[in-house]
């Protein structure tokens, strides 16, 4: 049993279920499992902490929450499924305040793009660190900070509906918003 999902996705033939969770059955997942139909598989090391979101984008895995490592890798709240690890996937998100608590909570394809949203101010693109709040899209070979993204809110859904982004969120735990 898997306890605590918070997010799947399928890829090729297999579901994966991300969340926050050590085990699936009888396996140490550390967050994040595949299900081939028959059994449980951990995906390498899985992560130190909880996996809110999973995604395909242009035929890869990618994963994001509230962690900062799997295994001995390094990581910003965002990792990237290489076959057999999870690998850095080029660009990190963070509050530039180290005392707010940094999570990816949504990650989506929308129109080709990888779209990421949660509670960050920072996003690291290649050796440029650029001022983005909560929302942002990664093309594949760039980024889009989005005009700046939603300053002074964090946002934990996403949806392209009628030619238009939504966001959804709060800038605190006492209210709400839908952009």
């Amino acid at each position: 049993t898997v306890m605590y999902p918070h997010c799947m996705t399928v890829m090729g033939n297999d579901l994966i279920v991300a969340g926050n969770f050590k085990l699936a059955g009888t396996q140490t997942v550390n967050g994040i499992a595949r299900w081939d139909g028959t059994a449980w598989h951990a995906m390498g090391a899985g992560f130190n902490g909880t996996v809110y979101a999973v995604s395909m984008f242009q035929g890869e895995l990618y994963a994001g929450g509230a962690f900062t490592q799997s295994g001995s890798t390094p990581l910003s709240c965002l990792a990237k499924w290489n076959g057999t690890a999870w690998v850095d996937p080029g660009f990190k998100t963070f509050y530039n305040d180290v005392s707010a608590y940094s999570f990816i909570h949504t990650l989506k394809e929308i129109k080709g793009n990888l779209f990421f949203a949660g509670g960050f101010d920072r996003i690291v693109f290649n050796s440029d660190t650029l001022q983005c709040q909560a929302i942002g899209a990664f093309t594949g070979t760039t980024m889009d900070t989005l005009f700046g993204g939603l300053p002074g809110f964090e946002v934990e859904g996403i949806a392209y509906y009628q030619g238009g982004l939504y966001a959804s969120g709060g800038s605190n735990n006492s209210n709400s918003y839908i952009a």
